[in-house]
């Protein structure tokens, strides 16, 4: 085997491994920045009831022969804002549920903009969404904190100068056997 191989073998694990904490911590932080998100629109959302005036269906499948369909229910909502104007709003997210035209909910909706967002009241996407990525993520982000600890420790500390010992010894007794043997 060349120097050349070996010097360079086992990088790309190296690269890999940190590829992927690197995606779980932006993963993590990204969760956390959907629940926050989630967390501050309901703090300075406003509600009201508003009237069902339309429902939009939009049909998707992953183009496989034998895929199910599913459709999408977008129901666009009219109300009145604080400020006396009349908002149309199509929520910018599918819901799931049974709605119909005429029939009202209480829902969110910004007062600054009330176009821009609007969500039922119960219905939290971004804390779900955001929930499953710190589910998945959160365990991985500990493990490997504790992993970094633990690798710090004295005791850890004194296994791994007990073995770069060891790795010395062998090294100096393979060189030594080699000088020994004749050419």
């Amino acid at each position: 085997m060349s120097a050349k191989k070996k010097a360079g073998g086992g990088h790309w694990f190296i690269w890999l491994v940190t590829g992927f904490q690197v995606l779980v911590v932006l993963g993590f932080f990204f969760g956390l920045w959907l629940l926050f998100q989630d967390f501050q629109f309901s703090r300075r959302a406003a509600s009201t009831q508003a009237e069902i005036v339309d429902i939009e269906y939009s049909s998707s499948s992953n183009g496989l022969r034998w895929s199910t369909q599913s459709l999408n229910t977008f129901p666009v909502f009219s109300f009145t804002d604080q400020n006396g104007t009349p908002q149309t709003v199509k929520p910018i997210v599918a819901m799931d549920g049974r709605f119909r035209i005429g029939e009202t909910r209480e829902i969110l909706f910004d007062p600054a903009d009330p176009s821009a967002r609007v969500q039922l009241i119960g219905w939290r996407f971004y804390t779900g969404i955001g929930g499953i990525i710190l589910l998945v993520t959160t365990p991985i982000v500990i493990l490997g904190i504790w992993g970094r600890v633990r690798g710090k420790s004295h005791k850890n500390q004194q296994r791994l100068k007990r073995n770069r010992k060891a790795r010395e010894r062998r090294a100096r007794r393979k060189a030594e056997k080699q000088a020994k043997q004749p050419d």
